[in-house]
């Protein structure tokens, strides 16, 4: 069974509805994400690219009317058992449109290629001339905001370089005021769209460039403002520190422990959790210790900052060891992948309980699977999410014991060749 990610909103309603929670308290949320299915739909189904495509939206409309006539029934269990399938088919649908747009996407940049679909719908007869006009003054503000990051990057780029992109940003312009055309203007605004596909992917690699020349440390996120920041301190004299010291303390620092606390708690590990997490553990103390020391009048600047990069060096390390001992998701079974995305998903408040409880239902019940089944029931029945990373542990154990299973026949299948090649030789 796939789980389909919903809105927050969507969530929590099912959530009530499962528990028989009161509903007043969820409702505004759902109508606002139904608003805004309804507003998808506009926009997304003024067009269709294909037959497949345009059966889909018109059921995605079918599929959001059956979800608001669930609201008549007057039982949880009767609003539940009608809204759950029509939300989760309808934004299944809508991503699914997605997918298959950009699958056949005419250019790279989103808001260029929905202006380019529209307009072969449009040439198609899947689609009015007024949906493309709609779409024009959107493309031609993207346009505009090329433009100004040329002149950002007017120093980076190369002279050629720089006049071939506006020549084609000035082409498509022109084929853009044309629009609607016939296929001759429409193809001209396709090719057109490829310099700023162009350029985008030159600025896109500039950007990597730049977090590139500050890679020393393997942090997630902010190794690369936690290494300029240390540049800049033996750069500048102690007395100018004040911007960098409030930077780190009070944007990198909290956003560093809130993103590691995150992680900490949905992790999936090939090894015991003390293995892998306490070495980053150890590693942000030491490194709140080297914070608070920034200020300490009593060391040199040069035994503060030195502490400091000591400290973020021990932090890298520790991520790198702790990123080798993730579980990948690749590894997992089929059934082991549905039930790790669906507590997950719990946990991150994009599936709701309803829908673990279907997952529970329809997979076949095995022995390796027990223990994670049994703690996701248990959730369940008690709302502990404590027992959704549990599961997770469970699912990584299991995951762990197949792997080393593999191994082990790997191993044996080894060992049983190269008996066969010792008795060849020895009969020979």
């Amino acid at each position: 069974m796939d789980i389909v990610a919903l809105p927050p909103g969507v969530v929590a309603f099912l959530n009530a509805l499962y528990h028989e929670q009161d509903l007043e308290l969820t409702f505004e949320g759902l109508q606002v994400e139904l608003e805004r299915a309804w507003l998808w739909l506009e926009v997304h189904g003024a067009y269709s690219v294909c037959p497949e495509e345009e059966n889909l939206l018109a059921n995605l409309g079918f599929l959001l009317r059956e979800a608001e006539a669930s609201f008549e029934l007057s039982s949880c269990s009767g609003i539940l058992s009608r809204l759950q399938p029509a939300l989760e088919n309808a934004y299944h649908h809508m991503q699914h449109i997605l997918n298959q747009r950009q699958r056949m996407a005419q250019a790279q940049d989103e808001c260029l290629n929905d202006l380019l679909l529209a307009g072969w719908a449009v040439l198609q007869g899947r689609a009015t001339p007024e949906t493309l006009r709609e779409r024009i003054p959107l493309a031609l503000d993207r346009v505009a905001c090329l433009r100004g990051l040329m002149e950002v990057h007017a120093e980076q780029l190369a002279p050629a370089f720089s006049q071939e992109v506006a020549r084609g940003l000035d082409e498509l312009e022109a084929a853009l005021a044309e629009l609607p055309g016939d296929e001759a203007v429409l193809t001209r605004a396709a090719r057109a769209a490829f310099y700023a596909d162009v350029f985008q992917e030159w600025e896109q690699d500039f950007r990597r460039q730049s977090e590139q020349a500050f890679g020393r440390y393997a942090i997630p996120e902010v190794g690369a403002d936690l290494e300029e920041i240390c540049a800049r301190g033996w750069q500048l004299d102690r007395s100018r520190w004040g911007l960098g010291i409030w930077r780190l303390r009070k944007v990198l620092w909290p956003g560093l422990v809130a993103r590691w606390e995150e992680q900490r708690e949905r992790v999936l590990l090939t090894v015991e959790p003390e293995v892998a997490l306490l070495p980053v553990e150890n590693a942000l103390e030491q490194l709140s210790e080297a914070l608070t020391n920034l200020t300490d009048e009593t060391r040199t600047a040069a035994q503060v900052l030195t502490g400091l990069e000591d400290s973020l060096e021990s932090l890298s390390q520790a991520y790198q060891a702790f990123e080798r001992a993730r579980l990948s998701r690749e590894h997992l079974s089929p059934t082991l992948a549905a039930y790790y995305d669906a507590a997950q998903g719990v946990l991150g408040g994009t599936v709701a309980d309803p829908q673990l409880a279907s997952l529970l239902l329809e997979e076949p019940l095995s022995g390796e699977f027990v223990r994670a089944r049994e703690s996701l029931r248990g959730y369940l029945a008690t709302r502990d999410s404590t027992l959704l990373n549990q599961a997770l542990s469970q699912i990584a154990r299991t995951a762990c014991e197949k792997a080393r299973e593999r191994e082990l026949q790997v191993d044996q299948t080894g060992l049983d060749l190269d008996l066969q090649r010792w008795s060849l030789v020895r009969a020979r």
